[in-house]
This record gives structure tokens, C-alpha cells and sequence, in this order.
């Protein structure tokens, strides 16, 4: 059940973030990440996590999360925070997971939050 769950919140923050990439095209996302902009990164982990314009990599889409979350992206905090608790691109680490779902969450992300909420019922 925890991996559909995932899969679905995975799939949905996709859609959304993909919406953005729709008026704009490959290079241009690319250009945009690489100097820095966090919705582009986002949406470039995005596209790399479901192999939509490029080819499919989990770490390449770890990657790019990572540095959109380290700048504060709400979205991608909670990707990255999901890819760390499933160890999907990255290895396994409950602590990072958590790290990140409450940086999240504290943005005001439910998603995040629902998650953490899950997480601690489970440690019970």
C-alpha cells in the first residue's frame, strides 16, 4: 500500500509540475535548472523520473530534486523526501526522508504531512 501511495502522490506532483514544462520546451527547462531555477530543476527531476523527453533515471531525477529542495522548493522536498524513504535514486535513509518531509510540510505542504503522519504512526 505505501508504494502505491507513493506512486500516486508521485504522479500527481508530476502532473502538476508538468504543466509548467508544457509551454516551455526541453532546452529551455534544461537552461533554466542549470542556472539555478528550483520549478525547473523540479520539473527536470520530474521528466527524468518518468523518461518524458529524456531518457528514464531515478538518479538523474534524485539529482535535480535534490538541488530544487535544497533551495527551498516545497514540491520538490517532498519528492526527494519520498525518494529517500522508498531508496528510488538514492540510498534508502529514513532520517534524510524525514528531514525533508518536515521541511515540506512545514511550507505547508499535505502531502508532506499526511506522510510524516504516516511514518509515525508506523513507528509505533
Amino acid at each position: 500500500m505505501k508504494r502505491f501511495e507513493f506512486s500516486v502522490m508521485l504522479f500527481l506532483a508530476f502532473f502538476v509540475l508538468c504543466q509548467w514544462a508544457q509551454a516551455v520546451d526541453m532546452a529551455a527547462i534544461r537552461t533554466a535548472a542549470e542556472q539555478g531555477n528550483p520549478q525547473a530543476q523540479t520539473t527536470l527531476g520530474g521528466l527524468y523520473h518518468h523518461g518524458q523527453g529524456v531518457g528514464q533515471s531515478d538518479t538523474e531525477a534524485a539529482k535535480w530534486y535534490l538541488l530544487a529542495a535544497e533551495q527551498g522548493h516545497a514540491g520538490a522536498q517532498m519528492i526527494i523526501g519520498m525518494l529517500f524513504l522508498q531508496g528510488q535514486g538514492v540510498e534508502q535513509d529514513d532520517a534524510k526522508a524525514r528531514y525533508w518531509l518536515r521541511r515540506s510540510a512545514a511550507q505547508g505542504e499535505m502531502t508532506a504531512q499526511r506522510q510524516l503522519d504516516l511514518l509515525g504512526r508506523n513507528r509505533e
